[in-house]
């Protein structure tokens, strides 16, 4: 990931966004500007899982056990985003954010 972040750089990309759900637990923090954290309650997240995933409610429930809990996460955020909403309500949050910081987005 360093590797990749330091050659977009080189090539004098202003914005890279990385996608890392582990960003926290791998000890990337270092390689990035800003943290973004994406917060759910626990029964929207497990169907979400269910459904984009396919694993069982057990394999669900083992995968969010395995990370690091949302308050946790919340501590090492530089921007917070409830995803407890619908797709075109999270879109309008995520670019008034996006607009407040960096300038264009496109989701």
């Amino acid at each position: 990931v360093k590797a990749q972040l330091e050659e977009e750089r080189r090539r004098g990309v202003d914005v890279v966004v990385l996608e890392a759900p582990l960003l926290l637990e791998a000890g990337w923090t270092s390689f990035v500007d800003e943290v973004w954290v994406t917060v759910a309650p626990e029964p929207m997240v497990l169907r979400r899982l269910k459904k984009k995933v396919g694993l069982s409610e057990q394999e669900s429930l083992a995968r969010i056990r395995s990370q690091l809990p949302s308050e946790e996460r919340i501590k090492h955020a530089d921007v917070v985003i409830d995803t407890d909403c619908s797709l075109e309500e999270l879109r309008a949050r995520v670019g008034e954010l996006w607009q407040e910081g960096s300038g264009s987005l496109i989701i």
